[in-house]
């Protein structure tokens, strides 16, 4: 999945379910609301053409911001039907044993304790999965045209089903005192496309992140 240090807010990471092993690449500049398509995992045939670069090999920039130190993570799953057998539960397991290895050299994050910020010193690879939702409602009219399905989720509908949903749950958002930030996951069946700028999943992209 794919993984950002925020100061403020909520981390948000789109994922279709074509989801791949594929490394996490730099995204063509798409615009949001409110913010900009920051990463994708690309589809492994957009990959291969030598779209979004290769894999990175260097370390990353800091750009002198806090960065999110820990994190509280939370998934939703949404539609009513569509889904592969096992899906959801891979993806709790997953989650869970993210937390579960917590700052060991096993831990799939552990790279990540050798960045630091000004603010709050050392990433700390502390990550707690906190609950998920099974979200059936209806989803809106297309607000986009992948070519791909007849389900378009556009990335204002993305963000708006995920703050209904906060609010429904409770699930708050960041904490940028304590740097730390929520991660919430939004997952659609198979069958269900999106699009975000000119960026859109089966053609372009697995997943995507970015932050509201």
């Amino acid at each position: 999945m794919c993984t950002v240090k925020r100061p403020i807010g909520v981390f948000v990471a789109i994922a279709a379910l074509c989801l791949s092993a594929l490394p996490v690449q730099a995204a063509t500049p798409a615009l949001n609301p409110n913010g900009r398509l920051l990463g994708v995992v690309p589809v492994r045939e957009f990959a291969k053409a030598g779209h979004h670069g290769g894999g990175g090999s260097s370390n990353l920039s800091y750009h002198g911001g806090p960065t999110m130190h820990t994190n509280t993570t939370f998934a939703i799953f949404w539609g009513a039907s569509g889904w592969d057998s096992g899906y959801q539960t891979l993806i709790e397991r997953y989650f869970g044993d993210v937390q579960a290895a917590g700052a060991t050299s096993s831990n799939v994050y552990y790279s990540d304790t050798q960045y630091s910020d000004t603010v709050n010193g050392n990433i700390t690879q502390s990550s707690t999965f906190a609950g998920y939702l099974n979200d059936t409602s209806a989803y809106p009219p297309n607000g986009c045209n992948d070519r791909a399905t007849s389900i378009c989720l556009s990335d204002a509908q993305l963000q708006a089903e995920i703050q209904a949903d906060m609010a429904a749950t409770g699930w708050s958002g960041a904490n940028p005192t304590g740097g730390e930030s929520q991660l919430i996951f939004i997952f659609t069946p198979k069958g269900v496309g999106s699009c975000a700028g000119s960026s859109c999943a089966y053609t372009n992209y697995c997943a995507y992140h970015s932050w509201i």
